[in-house]
């Protein structure tokens, strides 16, 4: 089995947002936890974390997890909602106390900002780390395919930011195949050739959606924006209907949305049936997926 556990949902100000009194967090924040979504983040099965953010630690809490376990760190970029390299010098010694003996090795992925940003907090390039290192670097490129542990990733170009080359990967795992598809705005060329080159079928396909479903909940009196790099409901559709058309997903697979913002109004009552109608599921902090192995 490969678990998939969705320890946040939402973009880069959470949701509710602090000192924000728009009526979609005014709800939210009297609804309490049942409503909130922290920031976006995944754990597969019980040693890998994609996207190794500022709510890790809370995230833990919430949800009453052990990461010991972890050992590797999957980066789709290096924007600060989704990375917070200070945050995982926490986790090694010697800021966590580990027994005489024992050692632990952190290996992390990631693009060019994700590294050097690494670096900073004592990371060493795995190429010329030792025994005695403890954050291990791995840099990756679009078109990468790399093993990491019991996972074969494959990673293809996000369109998301022209500060760094973003990331979105195919992650392999007893027999399954899961598409990390945030950040992005709709999928390119190079995203859908990348697809295509992999060739293979998605069991779990998660797409960025911070615009939910538009402008339509917008706050009144706001100025509205359109957030370049990300997608809606819409582009999500659209996406999942290609991925079945090309043959790269089918009857089978889980389409699920994530990463809401919190001015489009997520609040799990209201956009969860709306998903649904879609074929699509809302994703909210505390979801976990179970995919059957398959091997």
């Amino acid at each position: 089995m490969t678990r998939v556990h969705f320890l946040g949902t939402s973009a880069a100000e959470g949701f509710p947002a602090p000192f924000c009194p728009c009526p979609p967090c005014t709800r939210a924040r009297a609804d309490g936890l049942r409503a909130a979504r922290s920031r976006q983040s995944l754990l597969i099965n019980d040693d890998l974390i994609v996207d190794f953010g500022p709510d890790t630690y809370a995230q833990q809490i919430w949800r009453g997890l052990n990461l010991l376990p972890v050992r590797y760190i999957l980066q789709t970029h290096a924007h600060r909602d989704h990375y917070c390299p200070d945050e995982i010098r926490n986790v090694l010694h010697p800021k966590a106390i580990l027994p005489p003996g024992h050692r632990r090795q952190l290996y992390l992925y990631g693009n060019a900002a994700v590294i050097n940003q690494g670096k900073a907090v004592d990371g060493i390039p795995a190429s010329q780390a030792t025994a005695n290192d403890r954050l291990l670097l791995h840099l990756l490129a679009p078109g990468d395919t790399t093993n990491i542990g019991s996972y074969r990733v494959t990673s293809l170009p996000a369109r998301h930011t022209q500060s760094e080359t973003a990331l979105l990967h195919i992650i392999e795992n007893r027999g399954n195949a899961i598409l990390v598809g945030y950040d992005s705005q709709i999928f390119d060329d190079a995203i859908w050739t990348g697809l295509e080159n992999w060739g293979g079928r998605l069991d779990l396909v998660l797409l960025d959606c911070t615009m939910v479903d538009g402008l339509d909940h917008w706050p009144e009196g706001l100025e509205r924006v359109v957030f370049k790099g990300h997608m809606s409901i819409d582009d999500n559709t659209a996406i999942r209907d290609e991925l079945l058309a090309r043959g790269l997903a089918d009857h089978k697979t889980q389409f699920i949305s994530t990463h809401f913002a919190h001015m489009f109004d997520p609040h799990p009552d209201r956009i969860g049936p709306l998903f649904t109608a879609r074929g699509l599921i809302a994703a909210y902090d505390g979801l976990v997926i179970d995919l059957p192995a398959k091997d």
